[in-house]
């Protein structure tokens, strides 16, 4: 699914946090559909969410044919 929604321009990969890791962050265009990533903090250290509101969820319910085609 993150395959996909990279390539419509929705998410993009974040560059690699002090320990290496990536996340997968929505775009200006993912958020007109209701996708948002926001700061969250845990015992171990902050980490990046993507959140997906009730649109965002229509939307990828309404584009599943398109999305179960992807290879990754």
């Amino acid at each position: 699914m993150t395959t996909w929604l990279m390539q419509q321009g929705l998410l993009v990969e974040s560059e690699p946090d002090i320990k290496g890791r990536t996340y997968k962050m929505a775009t200006a265009k993912g958020n007109e559909i209701g996708i948002s990533t926001e700061q969250r903090e845990r015992e171990d250290g902050g980490y990046l969410a993507t959140l997906y509101n009730r649109d965002a969820q229509k939307y990828l319910l309404d584009h599943i044919e398109e999305i179960s085609l992807v290879q990754e």
